[in-house]
């Protein structure tokens, strides 16, 4: 190859010119395996076709992922002049990133014609003008404001939500900063952590290369035109040092072989990729020996494919697929959008409006004979809407309960109407909506949460709003009595949640609400065992949903049809006749 072929493509710099720090700290110079060459032609075809490379990698431990985005980033930076920024999720992370990008410029033999500075330990200015910066999503200075022409983002799924900036925060901050040019580079890299948050909502949103068919073999092409950004995935399977003879150094005899018996998931991998017996005893030595026995991690840090990858971490407490499912009806599904009007002599209309005049969002008008229960949970206090936009909020949700139409078709419980979020109304004003809400569909019941919400329920009693009562054992008398509300406590928040958890696993409810569904994606299981919304997001929705659906039951049955009436343009101006 050319010193011209290797200026144009990094990846023939790297294998003719460049070298690395191998994990033995042995420099050497290397030769791209099957993730790396994905991720460089993905980079050379947007070159090629003029287009700001963008590209996201998801990628197996100990292939060498962050070298070659790194290697590409650095030459990038030698061959356009630009503030090229590399971030990873920790200082530590990041100061590997940083001297790996020095590294890169001690060691290359490519003659550049270019004099560089000696690297600080934060900055490294390349003889073309280059600058590279090291930051960390940790700290503060992560995001400071320049216009940068490279970025390149390590372990984007371990970026940390701390007390200064969410890892969205972050990366929000560092891509608007990157300049849409075709002469920049942005670049996103990661194992995976979860089917939720920064990292995994941009490989969603992203798209598989147009221009080669590999993925065909794992996954489908997403709908829609995508974010920009190009996905980039190996399995570990594809990499031929992932073999049992190859670890050991010797064949593996007949009689290894013949012993070999399959579980379901290795059949499956048998079946559905090819898996041979060297690559299983592989596999098997690795959750042993790397994973401590948890298939859960082995799936996720030596993924088969790209989408059981982000199911194996995380602890989701609803089903994925489930979730995907209410992600992509939410998608789908219109809905609209409006507002409650009194009409003159009783009754109340519905009056569409604009998106910022709407307190209500409504899928589906009220059934005669169904039955519909509205289920509330309430923020925190005012002291919650004095930490911003993403404060607490009240949930305000009305559901449907199952019911067989007359050809005998079931239709399963569904979220029919909710008041628009984030809702941070003063408990009267929230009454008075949902009083309206619950007349539109028949008078219907309304179950607080009492946690915080006994102003609420208050309010709704002087309205004469028909209000759930549980039922709870008295310790001191020995008997059960009724309380209005409900009340949330650790046996109860896991019932509910456990209810709604199993009707998401098993399609048996129906959900549209956007926002219903991104709190769904980001409800997981902590550590401890305990399910709650991950780091920096908020549970009112599942809270409330969770009330709705398991308390359906005691939903009440719509029998007065509401009249829908427009109201006259010039309501106001009229006067009555005749006698005054």
């Amino acid at each position: 190859m050319s010193e011209e072929d290797a200026r144009f493509h990094p990846g023939i710099w790297l294998e003719t010119f460049g070298k690395i720090i191998d994990k033995f700290r042995q420099e050497r110079r290397p030769l791209l395996n099957i993730f790396q060459a994905r991720v460089v032609a993905a980079y050379v075809w947007c070159i090629v076709h003029g287009i700001a490379p963008r590209i996201i990698g998801l990628k197996p431990r100990q292939v060498g992922g962050t070298t070659i985005f790194a290697a590409i980033a650095y030459h990038h930076a030698r061959n356009f002049n630009c503030l090229a920024v590399t971030i990873a999720d920790v200082f530590k992370k990041s100061s590997n990133l940083y001297r790996m990008v020095c590294d890169f410029a001690r060691l290359d033999e490519f003659p550049w014609g270019q004099s560089d500075r000696v690297p600080t330990q934060t900055e490294f200015r390349l003889g073309n003008g280059s600058i590279f910066e090291k930051r960390s999503a940790d700290s503060p200075m992560g995001t400071r404001g320049d216009t940068i022409q490279v970025a390149h983002m390590s372990e984007v799924s371990y970026w940390p939500n701390t007390s200064v900036k969410s890892a969205d925060e972050v990366a929000t901050s560092l891509l608007n900063a990157l300049a849409d040019h075709p002469a920049t580079f942005g670049g996103m890299e990661s194992t995976p952590n979860g089917a939720l948050g920064l990292f995994y909502n941009s490989w969603e949103a992203a798209r598989w290369p147009g221009f080669d068919d590999y993925w065909k073999s794992y996954s489908e092409q997403p709908d829609g035109e995508g974010s920009g950004w190009i996905r980039v995935f190996a399995a570990w399977y594809e990499f031929p040092e992932h073999r049992e003879s190859v670890r050991r150094g010797s064949a593996l005899t007949a009689e290894e072989i013949e012993a070999v018996d399959l579980t379901p998931r290795e059949r499956d991998g048998v079946d559905r990729f090819g898996w041979d017996v060297d690559q299983i005893l592989w596999w098997r030595w690795v959750l042993k020996n790397k994973c401590l026995g948890d298939e859960d991690r082995r799936d996720e840090e030596y993924a088969s494919d790209p989408n059981g990858c982000f199911l194996s971490s995380g602890r989701p407490r609803f089903a994925t697929v489930g979730v995907g499912a209410i992600v992509a009806w939410s998608k789908a599904l219109r809905y609209e959008v409006g507002l409650f009007v009194d009409q003159r002599g009783g009754g109340l209309a519905w009056q569409a409006t604009g998106a910022n005049e709407a307190t209500v969002w409504m899928w589906e008008r009220p059934i005669p004979g169904c039955r519909y229960l509205i289920s509330i949970d309430t923020m925190r206090g005012e002291s919650e809407t004095a930490r911003g936009k993403d404060s607490d909020a009240h949930a305000v949700l009305c559901w449907r309960a199952a019911y067989r139409d007359e050809d005998g078709v079931l239709h399963q419980p569904r979220l029919v109407a909710r008041v628009v979020p984030p809702c941070r109304w003063d408990n009267a004003p929230l009454a008075g909506q949902v009083d309206l809400l619950s007349r539109w569909y028949g008078r219907c019941i309304v179950a607080v949460e009492i946690n915080n919400g006994i102003g609420l329920l208050k309010e709704l009693r002087d309205r004469n709003v028909p209000l759930y009562r549980m039922a709870t054992w008295d310790k001191a008398l020995q008997q059960s009595v009724t309380t209005l509300g409900w009340d949330t406590n650790a046996d109860t928040r896991e019932m509910i949640v456990s209810e709604l958890a199993t009707r998401i696993r098993e399609g048996t409810v129906d959900i549209a609400c956007p926002h219903l569904a991104a709190q769904l994606q980001a409800f997981i299981i902590n550590k401890s065992g305990k399910s709650e919304a991950m780091a920096g997001k908020h549970d009112d929705d599942v809270i409330a949903a969770a009330i709705g659906v398991f308390n359906l039951e005691s939903g009440t049955e719509y029998s007065e049809a509401t009249v829908e009436r427009g109201m006259p343009p010039d309501d106001g101006a009229w006067r009555p006749v005749g006698g005054g």
